[in-house]
């Protein structure tokens, strides 16, 4: 029978094995984690955040009661709260598998332990990284006003954060270089640190578009940043 692969089975990698080599093991027990599927949001719009969340509770509630019916044994761990569960953890055989790939009320399932089979020691990789430093512009002899401070975002491959900073680090410094402005003084672009480093998770850059930084900020509302979602939805339905 040809398995319909319509919810996706993630951590195969891990252990070197297909979908396909997993479901000819069969009687072969597996620990996995299986995720409930959010179910739809849209209908939730037009009500307040109050009922929202009391009809998200319930349709987790109903989400879960559905796995839970199906799932093969009455030993296993709830994923998330008794209130708001978000799926099931637990070992079944790998013949079990075909009961949650062609569930709408599954999102996906996660392969953590094989019986009789070790995860892989996958060799280290290069990706790529996003380094934020800071660089003191000094000009010589200056003891008041204004420094100005470059804040430089540089990518790099590297095989992690600590290593993405250490290459960094050392091609940074060689900025210490002084040279001459129009005015005769000595200038020289100090490297002073690394404020933080991004894991891009991705191996090649999109020539489309890469994400290459992101940070949150902070600010104190004002009435243009306000957005009220309900007001626009009761004037859509009443035609304004």
């Amino acid at each position: 029978m040809k398995l319909k692969r319509k919810v996706p089975v993630s951590g195969l990698d891990d252990f070197g094995l297909s979908l396909r080599e997993l479901i000819a093991l069969k009687d072969r027990m597996i620990k996995v984690r299986v995720h409930c599927a959010y179910g739809e949001q849209e209908p939730l719009f037009p009500f307040p955040p109050d009922i929202r969340r009391k009809k998200m509770d319930e349709v987790k509630g109903d989400l879960f009661l559905k796995l839970r019916g199906i799932w093969p044994s009455k030993d296993y761990t709830v994923i998330g709260s008794k209130k708001r569960p978000g799926g099931i953890s637990g070992t079944v055989r790998v013949a079990d598998i075909r009961k949650f790939t062609n569930k709408n009320f599954v999102h996906d399932i996660w392969i953590e332990e094989i019986e009789g089979i070790r995860k892989l020691k996958l060799r280290k990789v290069k990706s790529w990284f996003a380094v934020k430093a800071h660089f003191a512009i000094q000009i010589e002899g200056q003891t008041k006003g204004f420094q100005e401070v470059e804040e430089r975002i540089v990518i790099v491959r590297a095989f992690g954060c600590k290593d993405a900073e250490k290459i960094l680090i050392k091609a940074f410094k060689k900025y210490h270089d002084p040279y001459l402005n129009k005015y005769g003084e000595m200038v020289r672009w100090h490297f002073e640190k690394v404020v933080d480093v991004y894991d891009m998770n991705v191996d090649t850059i999109d020539p489309k578009g890469t994400e290459v930084f992101y940070e949150f900020i902070r600010r104190r509302m004002k009435p243009e940043y306000e957005w009220h979602p309900l007001k626009e939805i009761k004037k859509k339905k009443r035609g304004v």
